[in-house]
């Protein structure tokens, strides 16, 4: 009887659900807007009504420095800055355990929710500075190293989306995403960057912050109020602004 009101359900979902793929280039922001994604450029203006909800920044900067060299810094982070608790994000367990750090990455387009781990937004924490969590482990048809890793992204019940998030490719990064609304998380492929438009606008925007991460003092602050161990992940304030750190 089991077996027969799960097949009744699988058949009345199936005609009506969806599967669908969308990939933007970006220099600045880019989020998840009804079932695509959207983005803008550092000279498009958000008026206080555009409630962007979890969106992800992008910055550049550079300088000389003593000796006349230029240096480069770039960051990357998620941020929320809605009220709405029905969004969430989890980041794949292998950028966020210590002890896959160093193992290859197998993603599976069948995905099981138990190899992510999620983010927590609320009032103290609402940005994850994600910049220090890229790597090269994962590799594109496109090219073989790029800096990079993988998320999942359920928007409230509409629909959960297999991500894909890295870069600088030039000056722009990226955002490319599998939509599946059927309530599962079984997607057609893995994400990739096939199609994706790598111009580069003719300025960049500067980040908010412009102190270079690793010259940045840092004050530990941990979730739980103990210290992190194993795999676990803390947060660390710099600034005033939470960011990501893996467990030690």
């Amino acid at each position: 009887m089991k077996k027969f009101v799960l097949l009744l359900i699988a058949l009345t979902i199936a005609p009506w659900a969806r599967t669908w793929e969308d990939a933007e280039a970006f220099d600045y922001r880019a989020w998840f807007e009804d079932d695509s994604l959207g983005t803008n450029t550092g000279t498009d203006r958000l008026t206080e009504d555009d409630t962007l909800g979890i969106y992800f920044y992008a910055g550049y900067d550079s300088n000389d420095d003593s000796m006349g060299v230029l240096r480069e810094y770039y960051s990357l982070g998620v941020r929320n800055d809605s009220n709405d608790t029905g969004d969430s994000i989890w980041i794949s367990k292998y950028w966020m355990d210590d002890s896959l750090r160093e193992s290859s990455v197998v993603m599976n387009a069948n995905v099981d929710p138990g190899d992510f781990r999620p983010l927590t937004f609320d009032s103290l924490h609402t940005e994850y500075d994600l910049w220090p969590l890229l790597d090269e482990r994962a590799v594109n048809s496109s090219w073989l190293k790029r800096k990079s890793l993988f998320f999942l992204y359920k928007k409230d019940s509409s629909y959960y989306a297999l991500c894909q998030i890295g870069g600088p490719v030039d000056c722009l990064f990226y955002l490319s995403c599998q939509f599946q609304d059927d309530g599962t998380t079984n997607f057609e492929k893995i994400p990739d960057v096939q199609g994706v438009d790598f111009a580069c606008p003719t300025s960049l925007p500067r980040p908010a912050r412009r102190i270079p991460a690793r010259l940045r003092e840092s004050v530990p602050y941990l979730v739980n109020g103990s210290r992190s161990r194993g795999g676990a992940s803390s947060v660390i304030i710099r600034n005033g602004q939470p960011e990501v750190k893996l467990g030690e």
